[in-house]
């Protein structure tokens, strides 16, 4: 240590207060020095350190540190790069910046209470997204759920773009409660003059990029049967997929109530429908894709298959019609009109 205003007085050893970190002592600092004894220089103490921020830790211009420099916040890492890091252990969990993304954050983030994406936040509801604005390019949506890079490298396991189990308790005696797992209503205002050439409450796309292996079973979408672990409940009608008034309005022209695309490229069978009975081989119901093939004269076909009970057996039958002057022995009669 030199003494300020000599160019030969220095001091060796000389003890720091234990309330100064061992950070703040960087060479080149100006400190306080007390002297315990006028005639011995090397009794002294350094009682704090000029440049160095007032704290439990340590630092000094735009960084605030702990005593061991490993977790600190920093606002000038890199000259005017106009970002604040904040480093836990050593590891920056934090990053603050004018440039997108503007706050970056590492590590698993844990929000106790309620969260407002684009809105104040409300009670009531976990994660509260809201967007608004005008935008005349790109694509535009509320929640993208997109994983990229995943790597399952086990057996069994499963991915989930998104999943849940909402888990409630309902109040005893109480009526009336609604409750949906997935409840979204897609809403269009203005337009005047525009056309909207889709718009889909649901749209799903599943497939395959670049994989080799085989895939089982590849549905679009599959409703499983309700989970039942309530032995004392009663529950009046079960529906595995209902479909409501698809034309409400007489501003609507044509609608569907369920419409299926054919099948027109695959290599195994092709059935539109398989209902009911034993899949497979005797359905209560079976349509067929693509365009039925020709009888011949005096008769018609369709792609409609149904099982019959024939006295104790049941028979997979394709609805077929036939001229009255061509029944042959064995003919089961079927009225086409």
């Amino acid at each position: 240590m030199q003494i300020a205003g000599s160019l030969g007085v220095w001091l060796d050893g000389v003890p720091v207060a234990t309330d100064v970190p061992a950070a703040d002592v960087v060479a080149g600092r100006s400190c306080s020095v007390l002297f315990l004894d006028e005639h011995n220089p090397a009794d002294a103490v350094v009682l704090e350190v000029h440049g160095a921020l007032p704290s439990g830790g340590g630092g000094g211009g735009s960084k605030i540190q702990d005593a061991d420099a490993d977790t600190s916040v920093d606002t000038e890492q890199s000259a005017d790069e106009d970002k604040v890091r904040v480093k836990v252990a050593g590891t920056e969990r934090a990053l603050f910046q004018t440039a997108l993304p503007h706050i970056v954050l590492s590590g698993n983030v844990n929000i106790p209470n309620t969260l407002g994406v684009g809105k104040l936040p409300v009670t009531n509801i976990a994660l509260d997204v809201q967007i608004g604005g005008t935008f005349s390019s790109g694509n535009v949506g509320v929640i993208q759920a997109q994983p990229s890079g995943l790597t399952l490298s086990g057996n069994t396991q499963a991915m989930f773009g998104v999943v849940g189990a909402p888990l409630g308790t309902v109040g005893a005696g109480t009526t009336g409660q609604t409750w949906d797992a997935l409840s979204y209503a897609l809403v269009i205002a203005g337009g005047s003059g525009a056309t909207v050439s889709r718009e889909a409450g649901i749209m799903v796309r599943v497939g395959l990029l670049n994989f080799t292996g085989t895939v089982t079973d590849m549905m679009g979408g599959y409703i499983q049967a309700p989970f039942y672990a309530a032995p004392s409940s009663t529950t009046t009608l079960s529906t595995g997929l209902r479909i409501g008034d698809s034309a409400p309005s007489n501003r609507i022209a044509d609608a569907y109530g369920l419409r299926i695309d054919d099948l027109t490229a695959n290599t195994g069978f092709r059935r539109v429908i398989e209902a009911g009975g034993t899949i497979g081989s005797l359905p209560n119901l079976r349509v067929e894709a693509n365009a039925p093939t020709n009888p011949g004269a005096d008769r018609g076909r369709s792609r409609v298959l149904a099982t019959f009970n024939e006295n104790g057996v049941s028979t997979l039958r394709r609805h077929e019609w036939k001229d009255f002057g061509t029944l042959a022995a064995g003919d089961r009669i079927m009225v086409a009109v």
